[in-house]
């Protein structure tokens, strides 16, 4: 059986969720930064690319598969 809930236990998750949106808040506003740089984001294009790329590959040799 779980612990009643109480103000203290409110307040604590509260805080916990805030402290969690706001370390969520950092890591996508330093994600856009690094995308706003050219070179960022060229490698980031050629990645996306190359593994469209390998996945187009691997669906062609599953089609060739007996079914």
């Amino acid at each position: 059986m779980s612990k009643p809930e109480t103000p203290e236990s409110d307040c604590i998750r509260l805080k916990n969720t805030i402290e969690q949106i706001q370390q969520l808040d950092n890591s996508l506003s330093g994600y856009e930064k690094l995308l706003s740089d050219p070179e960022i984001h060229k490698m980031t294009v050629r990645d996306k690319k190359e593994s469209m790329e390998k996945m187009e590959l691997l669906l062609s040799k599953l089609q060739t598969l007996p079914h």
